[in-house]
Formats: structure tokens, C-alpha cells, sequence
């Protein structure tokens, strides 16, 4: 799908309060590819809501692939060009066995 094809669609998305730097991100891409949806919040979590909320209103969302995979009741379309990209990190607490490992492996990294 090429980007001008989400011209006029509207994103069901979640409260940026729950992801900031994420959700800023996705959208700041979004813009750069030249769609700058409306942005329909919802705070439901639930994938019946969410299914809900794609039936109930004009909305496309974002989905990895492996996430939608085996359910008939959504379609899923690659991005042709510039897919929004996920980067995760190891995240844990601050101090015990795993927080000195990744120090440890920061200090080998650098």
C-alpha cells in the first residue's frame, strides 16, 4: 500500500500518555510520509475492543504482521515504502543480577 492511500483515513490509536516517545515517534513518521491522520483514541486494551472499534468506525490501525496473523477478521497490508519501525531495548531494574549484566555489557559496547 502506498502512503497516499491512507489520504483521508482516519488512525485508531491509543492515549499518547501510555507510550509518549513511542507514540510521538510513530506519528512524527507518519507526517514524514505525508499522512497526518486523526488520531482516534481509545483506552481499551482488549483485542474484542479493538476489533470493536475497527468495525464501528471508519479507522485503519497498525499492526505488526505476526499480530494479526491467523485472524479472519482482520485484513493486513505491507506499507510499500518507509514502514514505521519498532526498536526495542532491554529494559529491567535498576539495581540487581540483570541491571549489572547489561552494565557489564554496556561497558564492553562502548
Amino acid at each position: 500500500m502506498d502512503w497516499a492511500d491512507l489520504s483521508g483515513q482516519n488512525l485508531l490509536w491509543f492515549p499518547d500518555s501510555r507510550a509518549q516517545g513511542y507514540a510521538a515517534t510513530i506519528l512524527a513518521h507518519l507526517g514524514q510520509q505525508g499522512w497526518t491522520p486523526q488520531a482516534v483514541r481509545t483506552r481499551h486494551t482488549s483485542h474484542a475492543q479493538f476489533v470493536h472499534n475497527l468495525r464501528r468506525s471508519p479507522v485503519v490501525a497498525l499492526r505488526s504482521k505476526n499480530a494479526v496473523a491467523g485472524m479472519p477478521e482482520l485484513a493486513w497490508l505491507s506499507f510499500a515504502t518507509n514502514p514505521p519501525r519498532e526498536q526495542l531495548a532491554l529494559a529491567t531494574t535498576a539495581v540487581g543480577t540483570w541491571a549489572a549484566l547489561l552494565e557489564a555489557a554496556a561497558e564492553l559496547a562502548s
